[in-house]
């Protein structure tokens, strides 16, 4: 019995062998360095002195887009020249939005639960856009029903007066009715500043569907910060005198007069995120790629809207004006959907004898946050808060992650 169990003995430890070099190729099937792989194996890099750790660092040029978010109508003023109502051949005027630069960082740990990757990452932008002046000429500013209307009495000179109390025309338009509630302005200025704080802690498993074509998932929990602000001022520069047929200049520029519409957003909410990582090799060291995540956020929404008018003073018999506003702010704990997808082209190589590797994406970016726009309408003597929308990011990302 025991010669023929000597005689297999051999054979035995060879199969072992083999066995075991089958299974240590599979786990670094993802290097790059094998002709084939099963599926789903490890893809994560299985570098020579691997210390496991990932370093992110990436530039973003972006655009905030709200929903909304209108400032004021445009109207040909000469559809009406006793009582100016709208809409008459307006246009809607939103508020300017410039492209501006942000920041992601992150740093991760490779293998820290079974070839699970533990990644904290931490997105930054801040845009800021200031609309130069502009003049309607033949045209007029109607500001949007955002504003709080009663600011515009020329009769009462408190900061709250009925809607049937006179309000301001367009400087140089007959005043004859006494009840008109809408104006119109002859200049407009506007400005935003919209600041975007991400943080997420994931989890993920980089793993081979074939040779090629990277799929991991990820899950994690998702916190997002967002400020935003935005500010019109109207203004009308043409000075007339008073007299009984035409409405004297209250918002004169020259004088230091003005009447301003403002809002601010804030909205800071945590909850838990999922998404997938994508990338297909064309060769060796270049790919395309394409990640999305979805988050479902819970926190409060915080929305204040300020009407403030600052009249000429001293102007005829009406007597002086003092600076007058109108505040009003709400809150409330609410859910926001977010989203976010990624697409482009990506180089990675190794380099230090196999130690390091480096993974450069240029791509487009999209993200888009619900419901964080909670408008406050004080059109009338009661207001109402409209759901509004939301607040969304488009365009550039260049990214580098460093392995070692």
């Amino acid at each position: 019995m025991k010669t023929y169990f000597s005689q297999y003995l051999p054979a035995i430890v060879v199969s072992l062998a083999v066995a075991s070099g089958l299974q240590a190729e599979e786990h670094r099937s993802g290097d790059g360095n094998t002709p084939a792989c099963v599926d789903m194996c490890y893809a994560g890099p299985v570098l020579d002195c691997n210390d496991n750790w990932q370093v992110m660092g990436a530039a973003v040029y972006q655009q905030v887009r709200v929903q909304a978010g209108d400032v004021a109508l445009m109207q040909d003023l000469q559809t009406s020249r006793v009582s100016v109502t709208y809409p008459q051949n307006a246009v809607t005027i939103q508020y300017p939005e410039d492209f501006s630069w942000g920041f992601k960082v992150g740093v991760g740990y490779r293998d820290l639960i079974s070839d699970w990757t533990g990644q904290f990452r931490y997105n930054y932008f801040k845009a800021v856009t200031n609309g130069s002046l502009e003049s309607g000429y033949q045209f007029g500013y109607a500001p949007s029903y955002y504003i709080n209307r009663a600011l515009f009495s020329i009769v009462n000179t408190t900061a709250f007066t009925t809607g049937a109390t006179n309000s301001v025309p367009i400087t140089g338009q007959p005043f004859t009715n006494a009840s008109a509630t809408n104006v119109l302005f002859s200049n407009m200025e506007m400005g935003t500043s919209s600041i975007v704080n991400n943080f997420n802690f994931t989890l993920e498993r980089p793993s081979l569907v074939t040779q090629n074509l990277e799929v991991t998932p990820f899950y994690g929990v998702n916190t997002t910060i967002i400020t935003r602000r935005q500010v019109v001022v109207f203004t009308n520069d043409v000075t007339v005198p008073p007299s009984s047929a035409i409405q004297p200049n209250f918002y004169s520029q020259v004088a230091g007069a003005l009447f301003q519409n403002y809002q601010k957003y804030t909205w800071w909410g945590v909850g838990p995120m999922v998404g997938v990582h994508t990338s297909f090799k064309l060769s060796d060291t270049f790919g395309v790629y394409g990640d999305a995540f979805g988050s479902l956020t819970y926190g409060q929404c915080s929305t204040r809207a300020s009407t403030f008018s600052k009249r000429s003073a001293s102007i005829g018999a009406l007597g002086n004006y003092v600076p007058v506003e109108a505040s009003i702010e709400q809150r409330m704990f609410q859910f926001s959907p977010e989203a976010n997808f990624q697409v482009g082209v990506r180089y990675e190589d190794r380099f230090d004898n196999d130690s390091k590797q480096v993974r450069i994406n240029i791509g487009y970016e999209a993200a888009y946050y619900f419901l964080v726009m909670k408008t406050i309408v004080n059109d009338s003597l009661t207001y109402q808060t409209a759901n509004g929308a939301g607040l969304g990011l488009q365009g550039l990302v260049i990214q580098a992650q460093l392995d070692f």
